[in-house]
């Protein structure tokens, strides 16, 4: 069930419309699982070149003061929620101011590092921080829509196999009847049988 979940939360991710990531915290180095598109727009990698690694990638050359760089690891360690604009740098080695956000998400019985990423200007920080709320409780619920889609799928499947296997043991019961129905029924078998009882009668009277 680990790797259900692991893979209806990618695929989900994948599919937002807003720059979120994904990433492991029990696993060495907190490895980014999944990142939607528009996260691929803002920092410009590809998605091979960000799953599996730890997102410091965004931090490459960047001044990142030490009282930022320890919020975001107590977040990681103990799933609190943290918000901070730093400077990220791009691909192309574009610097851009990045509004961070960090919460612990639980999808399925793993724990994940959701963030929301928004290259903003300082002018606009309190606004997108208000939308942050919702869209977490968007992304989760998202998740949550396709486990129980999935899971209604895997149950309509299971219940066609269940219906299909019943209907193959009825017709292993019923087939030998058929065909004892066909044999008594068969107008070939019928006229020959009553010859056989004549004839029988005709040697008992001689």
């Amino acid at each position: 069930m680990k790797a259900f979940y692991k893979t209806l939360a990618v695929a989900t991710i994948g599919e937002s419309n807003v720059s979120v990531t994904l990433a492991s915290p029990d696993e060495p180095d907190c490895p980014t699982v999944a990142c939607s598109e528009p996260f691929l727009l803002i920092s410009g990698y590809r998605r091979d070149e960000v799953v599996g690694k730890n997102m410091r990638f965004l931090n490459r050359g960047c001044a990142i003061s030490a009282d930022l760089r320890h919020r975001m690891r107590i977040s990681v360690r103990t799933g609190r929620a943290f918000l901070g604009v730093m400077p990220n740098r791009r691909k192309n080695g574009e610097l851009f101011e990045n509004l961070l956000y960090l919460t612990a998400v639980r999808i399925g019985s793993e724990t994940y590092m959701l963030g929301i990423q928004h290259e903003t200007k300082e002018h606009d920080v309190a606004q997108v921080s208000d939308a942050i709320p919702h869209l977490v409780q968007t992304i989760l619920d998202s998740i949550f829509a396709a486990t129980i889609n999935a899971w209604a799928a895997v149950q309509v499947m299971h219940l066609s196999v269940v219906k299909l296997g019943l209907v193959r043991y009825v017709e292993d019961i019923l087939q030998p009847l058929s065909d004892h129905q066909r044999l008594v029924r068969s107008p070939g078998h019928a006229p020959q049988r009553r010859e056989e009882i004549g004839r029988a009668s005709c040697r008992e009277r001689v």
